[in-house]
């Protein structure tokens, strides 16, 4: 039984179905303007890395008075730079491909965090700058972190094509070799 031909049986047994995608049915679907009601896994990752971020930066300043001893993150300037190059690796785990998102999203929480909490005070724009000029180790661990993935997408690319190569030439019936 097809996809289509299974989607309109059950969609005969159950009227409430067409609400959610189905690999048959996900274009007339998003084109209902039901997308907008439950949009799909792929459409709620979109801001999931900003979200990480957000959560990654928030609570740096959190921590900040426990583990640095500090009211202000970067008054202890190495172990803040730190932690930011860790949010940078950790905060495009969701979509490394989209690995900025992530540091927009650290630099967003720490501000959030900061006004929330902290009060923004009479020098918010000099610290908002002074922020985005120290974000440069969460770039960097962003762009780590997006390297690595590359080179994993890249190398398990490589070995897929390897094997379909060697399964192509391999003799019908032959047992294929073992490395």
């Amino acid at each position: 039984m097809r996809w289509e031909e299974r989607d309109e049986e059950e969609e005969k047994l159950n009227p409430t179905r067409g609400l959610r995608p189905t690999p048959s049915s996900h274009r007339s679907w998003k084109n209902s303007g039901a997308a907008s009601l439950s949009p799909t896994f792929a459409e709620d990752m979109k801001r999931t890395n900003i979200l990480i971020g957000m959560m990654l930066g928030a609570t740096i300043w959190a921590i900040s008075p426990i583990l640095l001893h500090q009211k202000e993150a970067w008054d202890s300037l190495l172990p803040y730079l730190f932690l930011l190059f860790l949010s940078g690796v950790v905060s495009p785990s969701a979509d490394p491909a989209k690995w900025w998102q992530g540091i927009i999203g650290i630099y967003l929480g720490q501000f959030l965090f900061i006004f929330i909490f902290l009060g923004p005070g009479n020098l918010w724009p000099i610290s908002m700058f002074t922020g985005a000029l120290l974000m440069f180790p969460a770039i960097i661990g962003g762009l780590l972190s997006f390297g690595w993935w590359t080179f994993r997408k890249r190398r398990t690319e490589t070995t897929k094509k390897q094997g379909s190569d060697r399964d192509r030439d391999a003799p019908r019936g032959a047992p294929l070799p073992h490395h």
